[in-house]
C-alpha cells in the first residue's frame, strides 16, 4: 500500500503572485508562451498549513477513448479516492501489480506539487517468534522540494499463553508491594512528625505513582485484542472482497485502513507504556540514589553534587553564555559556507557533538579560502582553547575538589564502616537485641535525650553506666558495659578511653577498639594513676602491682578511674582488700562496680 498527504491549494502571493499575473504580449513572438492568453494558471501555490479535504487526490481531462467507468458526464476522470487513517485524510493506492500500478500513477502525476509524504507501507509476519511488524518508509518533500527519507518500524509480540500467567501474577505482585510501601509512607509521616519531609514526600510520591501505573497496566492490557487477531481481520479484508466495479474496491481499501487504524492505536497503547514505564524507571532510580545517600561511602555521588552546587551553577552559567554566543557567531558567518553550521539549531548541534570529541574539523573546511579560512580557525581555535581545553577541565576541577572533601568527611567519621558490613550488621543487631534482651533503639535515645535535657549548658554531657542502666528497663539482660562494649566495636568514640593514651597530649585514637583493648588501655593508664597510691602498700616492689592489676584485663566488672575505665575483681586476698582501701581513700579514685561508665554526648 504507497498513500500521500497533499496540501490544499492557496492563492500565490510575493514575486509568485507577480509572476502568475504578467500580461502576454502578442507581438513577443520569440516566446511562444507569452505571445498569447494563458489556458490555465501557471503556478500551483499551496497552503502548508491546512491539508487537503477533496473526496479526491487528481481531476484530470478524460482522454479520448477513454472507460467510461473513469469518467463521468463532464469528461471528468477521478482518481485516487480519500480514505481516513487514524484521523488524517490519505489518498491511497493498492500496488498490486506495481509495474503497471507506477506506470498509472507516473502518467497522471500523482506526485506533485501538493504531495507532503508519501508512505510505502506493509504488514510483516515473523513466523516462530510470533513478531508482527508494521514498516513504513516515508518520503517527505521539504520547502524546496527536496525528499527526506526515514523508515519507521514498530514490531509487537503477543505474551504467550504460558507466559500469561506469570505476567499477572508478577504484575499484581508489583501492585501489592507498592500499595504496601505506601501505606508504610503514609504511617510514617503520620506517626513521625520530625522526619525528612522531603524525601518522605518523594518516596510516599513515587510508590504511589508506582501503585497506579501497576493498576492502570493491568486494566488496559486486559482490554487489548492480540495482534495476531487482528492481522487476520485484515488479512480478511482482502480475502473476503466479493464485491465489482471501482467503488467496493475503495471500500475494501477503507476497511483495509481501519483495521490498520486498529493496530496503530495498539502500537499507540505500547509505545506510551514504554514511555511511562521509562519514567517510572528514572523515579525508581532517583529513589535509590536517595537511598545511597544514608550511607557515607554509597553517598559520595549525592554529597558530590550537593557540596558543589553552587560552583556548578556559576561555572554553567559561564559556560552557556560563551557556548550560545560562540553558536551564533559561527551561524552568522560560516552558515552559508561550512554545512555544520547552516543555521543557529544546526550551529549549536554540531557545536555539541564537538564538545563531545566526535569531530573538531568541519566536513566541508578545506573548501574555504581567503578570508573565510581566517573565520574559521579563530572561531575552531577559541572554541578548543576557553571550551574545549579549559572550561571542561574546569568543571571536572570542581567534581573532584568537591569528591576530595567527601572522601575526607567520611575518613573522619569514626562510625563510619563498609557497606557490606553495614548490610550484615542490620541484620545481626536487631538479632543480638533480641538474644540479650537489650531495649530497642527508641529506649536508649530518650534515655540520652533525658541526660542532655537536665545537663546545664556549660557542662560537659556525660552519660555514666549507672545513669544508663537506671533510665533503661530493669528487665535487661546482661551488663550494661556489655552493651557499651558491643557499641564501642563499631565507633570507638563512644568511651571515652578509647580517646586517651599514656602518653598525655597524645592526639592519636583507637578505632573501632574490642573489649580486651578497651580494657587494656584503662589498665595502662589506671598504672599511671594508682602507683602515688600504692606505694604505701607495695613499696617499690611494682612487680607485684603489675601482677596483680593485668590478671583483671579478663573481668567483666568496670571501675572509674577518674575519667577512664579501669577492670577490677572482686577482693579475694588481703592484699586485694587493701588495694581497694587504698583506692576508695584516694582523691581520684571511685568504685562504680559494674554498672556505671562514660557515654559521649
Amino acid at each position: 500500500m504507497v498513500h500521500q498527504t497533499r496540501y490544499a491549494k492557496a492563492d500565490c502571493h510575493y514575486f509568485a503572485e507577480v509572476y502568475e499575473n504578467q500580461p502576454h504580449n502578442y507581438d513577443l513572438n520569440l516566446l511562444p508562451a507569452l505571445d498569447g492568453p494563458r489556458h490555465g494558471r501557471t503556478l500551483t501555490c499551496i497552503d502548508r498549513s491546512k491539508h487537503f479535504d477533496g473526496d479526491f487526490a487528481h481531476e484530470l481531462e478524460c482522454p479520448e477513448g477513454g472507460p467510461e467507468a473513469f469518467c463521468d458526464e463532464n469528461l471528468t476522470m477521478r482518481m485516487t479516492a480519500k480514505h481516513t487513517y487514524h484521523g488524517d485524510t490519505v489518498y491511497s493506492v493498492f500496488l498490486t501489480e506495481p509495474h503497471k500500478n507506477i506506470e498509472s500513477m507516473r502518467a497522471m502525476q500523482w506526485f506533485d506539487l501538493q504531495t507532503e509524504a508519501v508512505t510505502l507501507s506493509t504488514l510483516v509476519y515473523t513466523e516462530d517468534l510470533e513478531i508482527f511488524t508494521s514498516l513504513s518508509v516515508i518520503f517527505k518533500v521539504d520547502l524546496a522540494g527536496n525528499l527526506e527519507g526515514h523508515v519507521k518500524m514498530i514490531s509487537y509480540t503477543d505474551i504467550s499463553e504460558t507466559d500469561q500467567p506469570v505476567f499477572v501474577a508478577l504484575l499484581i505482585l508489583a501492585n501489592l508491594g507498592s500499595a504496601l510501601g505506601l501505606i508504610l509512607s503514609l504511617y510514617k509521616l503520620y506517626k513521625d512528625q520530625a522526619c525528612n519531609w522531603g524525601m518522605t514526600c518523594y518516596e510516599l510520591l513515587a510508590r504511589a505513582i508506582m501503585c497506579i501505573y501497576c493498576l492502570v497496566l493491568q486494566l488496559t492490557w486486559a482490554q487489548q485484542i492480540p495482534m495476531s487477531v487482528e492481522y487476520d481481520h485484515l488479512l480478511h479484508t482482502i480475502l473476503d472482497f466479493h464485491g465489482h466495479g471501482h467503488a467496493e474496491w475503495e471500500k475494501a481499501a477503507q476497511s483495509y485502513f481501519d483495521v490498520k487504524t486498529h493496530i496503530y492505536h495498539e502500537t499507540q497503547w505500547l509505545m506510551s507504556h514504554r514511555i511511562a514505564t521509562y519514567l517510572i524507571l528514572y523515579t525508581q532510580l532517583l529513589q535509590m540514589i536517595f537511598y545511597f545517600h544514608c550511607h557515607p561511602r554509597m553517598a559520595a555521588l549525592t554529597k558530590t553534587i550537593q557540596n558543589s552546587l553552587d560552583l556548578m551553577f556559576h561555572f554553567f552559567l559561564v559556560f552557556f553564555v560563551i557556548f550560545v554566543a560562540l553558536g551564533f557567531m559561527a551561524s552568522w558567518m560560516l552558515g552559508g559556507e561550512v554545512e555544520a553550521f547552516k543555521s543557529f539549531r544546526e550551529s549549536m548541534a554540531s557545536m555539541g557533538r564537538m564538545l563531545f570529541g566526535e569531530w573538531i574539523y568541519a566536513e566541508n573546511a578545506e573548501e574555504l579560502f581567503g578570508n573565510m579560512t581566517i573565520m574559521y580557525w579563530i572561531f575552531a581555535l577559541t572554541f578548543m582553547v576557553v571550551l574545549f581545553f579549559s572550561l571542561l577541565n574546569f568543571f571536572l576541577a570542581i567534581i573532584v575538589d568537591s569528591y576530595m572533601g567527601v572522601q575526607a568527611e567520611a575518613a573522619a567519621d569514626p562510625s563510619e564502616m563498609n557497606f557490606f558490613m553495614d548490610m550484615l550488621d542490620a541484620v545481626y543487631t536487631p538479632l543480638k537485641f533480641m538474644r540479650r534482651r537489650w531495649p530497642n533503639r527508641k529506649a536508649i535515645d530518650d534515655a540520652l535525650l533525658k541526660v542532655r535535657e537536665e545537663t546545664p549548658p556549660s557542662a560537659d554531657c556525660v552519660v555514666g553506666l549507672e545513669d544508663l542502666g537506671q533510665a533503661l528497663p530493669s528487665s535487661m539482660h546482661g551488663s550494661v558495659s556489655d552493651f557499651v562494649l558491643f557499641y564501642a566495636k563499631k565507633c570507638g568514640d563512644i568511651v571515652s578511653s578509647a580517646e586517651k593514651t599514656v602518653t598525655p597530649g597524645s592526639s592519636a585514637k583507637a578505632r573501632g577498639p574490642n573489649k580486651n583493648q578497651l580494657l587494656k588501655s584503662a589498665v595502662l593508664e589506671a598504672e599511671q594513676l594508682l602507683l602515688p597510691v600504692l606505694n604505701p602498700v607495695f613499696g617499690e616492689d611494682t612487680k607485684v602491682f603489675h601482677k596483680l592489676i593485668h590478671k583483671t584485663v579478663g573481668a567483666k566488672e568496670i571501675i572509674r578511674v577518674d575519667y577512664d575505665w579501669v577492670p577490677a575483681q572482686p577482693a579475694k586476698s588481703a592484699q586485694h582488700q587493701e588495694v581497694r582501701a587504698a583506692s576508695e581513700a584516694s582523691c581520684c579514685v571511685r568504685p562504680y562496680g559494674e554498672a556505671e561508665g562514660i557515654l559521649p554526648p
